[in-house]
């Protein structure tokens, strides 16, 4: 099950089967990469990304066929090889990129088609205790993991 400091918030507060859901806010998400600069030769290196923040992209059909599948092990077919995420950030953070009071006006109201505001979740609203600060989604900050390694990371 997944520790605190590597936490899934859920708005499901019993999620009995486990499986990922659309809009997942996940904390302490490590994402591994090729250094490019070691491409072609003998002894690659990854590179280690971690954020702070990131929510959950793929479609939730996408998600429980996949879950489905993969815990029959039949219907090869409805795997998805990757999980769509995107990076969040804390709305402080992300309101000394956007430019201007007029943007980041704009996207504290959510009329901002690169980007969304996420309201604070305070202690007594989460079921880990935590809470969540004001946070901002940035669309143009989006990655994948396949989908096997975000299972895995999940349940250490």
């Amino acid at each position: 099950m997944a520790t605190p400091s590597s936490c899934i918030y859920r708005a499901v507060v019993a999620n009995v089967d486990l499986r990922l859901f659309q809009g997942e806010i996940i904390s302490n998400l490590l994402r591994l990469r090729l250094d490019l600069a070691s491409l072609g030769t003998s002894a690659p290196v990854m590179q280690k990304e971690v954020y702070e923040y990131a929510i959950l992209l793929t479609q939730n059909c996408e998600l429980d066929q996949d879950f489905k599948a993969r815990n029959a092990k039949n219907k090869p077919d409805k795997l998805i090889p990757n999980i769509l995420f995107c990076q969040l950030s804390t709305a402080e953070q992300l309101s000394g990129t956007v430019g201007g009071s007029d943007i980041w006006k704009r996207v504290r109201q959510n009329k901002d088609e690169r980007y969304q505001f996420l309201q604070k979740v305070d202690v007594a609203c989460d079921t880990l205790q935590q809470g969540l600060p004001e946070l901002a989604i940035d669309f143009k900050r989006y990655f994948t993991i396949p989908t096997e390694e975000v299972y895995k990371r999940r349940d250490q």
